[in-house]
C-alpha cells in the first residue's frame, strides 16, 4: 500500500498503479462478496475516480458473482412465477384437484419463449443470466407485473447491484488503462 500511495503522484507509474488497483478491484468484483479493501487500494490511486462514491454504496456487502446469480435464479424465479397466477376464490373439485396436483411439480417454461407473460420474461431473464448478460436481464424483469417483481424483489436487487457494479468497474478500468495508454 506504501509503494501504492507513492505512485499516486502524476505520471506513468501512477498511472500503472491505477490500472493494476482497477484490475485487482475488477477481480474481486468477479469473484462475488465484498471488495473493500481492494477499493481502498484503488481509492488511494485514484482518488478522484468518480465511480468511488457509488463502488463504495456497494463494498462492503458487496455482490454476487454471476454463477451464484445463476445459481439462485431457479428459486426466484419460481416465486415469481407463483405470484402472478391467479387462483379462483371459490374453486370447485376439479380446480382444487389441479391446484394440489401442480403443488407437487413444478415446471416453468425454458429457452427463447416469446409473448409477455411471467412465465415468457423468467425463461428470457434466465436466458440473459446464464450467458452473463445482465443488462438484458434487468431490462426484462422490467416487463414483470409488480406482484411478480415483489415475489423477486431480493434476487432483482442482487442482480441490479451486480450489473451497476460492473458498469462501474469497467468504466474505472476502461478509464485507468486508457490514461495509461497516453502516458506512454
Amino acid at each position: 500500500e506504501e509503494k501504492v500511495a507513492a505512485l499516486g503522484g502524476s505520471g506513468g507509474a501512477a498511472n500503472v498503479a491505477q490500472a493494476i488497483a482497477a484490475a485487482g478491484l475488477k477481480a474481486a468484483i468477479d469473484r462475488g462478496g465484498a471488495f473493500a479493501s481492494e477499493l481502498e487500494t484503488y481509492a488511494t490511486v485514484a482518488p478522484q475516480s468518480i465511480e468511488l462514491e457509488q463502488l463504495k454504496g456497494l463494498a462492503a456487502a458487496g455482490v454476487p458473482s454471476k454463477s451464484e446469480l445463476a445459481a439462485s435464479f431457479g428459486e426466484a424465479a419460481n416465486a415469481m412465477i407463483a405470484a402472478s397466477q391467479v387462483s379462483d376464490p371459490n374453486p370447485g373439485f376439479f380446480e382444487r384437484l389441479a391446484t394440489s396436483a401442480k403443488g407437487m411439480v413444478r415446471s416453468r417454461p425454458v429457452g427463447a419463449v416469446e409473448g409477455d407473460s411471467v412465465e415468457a420474461v423468467v425463461a428470457r431473464m434466465e436466458i440473459a443470466i446464464n450467458r452473463g448478460d445482465l443488462d438484458a436481464a434487468v431490462l426484462e424483469s422490467a416487463k414483470l407485473p409488480d406482484e411478480a417483481r415483489a415475489a423477486g424483489a431480493d434476487f432483482l436487487t442482487k442482480l441490479s447491484a451486480r450489473r451497476d457494479t460492473d458498469a462501474l468497474v469497467t468504466r474505472a478500468l476502461t478509464s485507468a488503462l486508457s490514461a495509461t495508454g497516453a502516458a506512454k
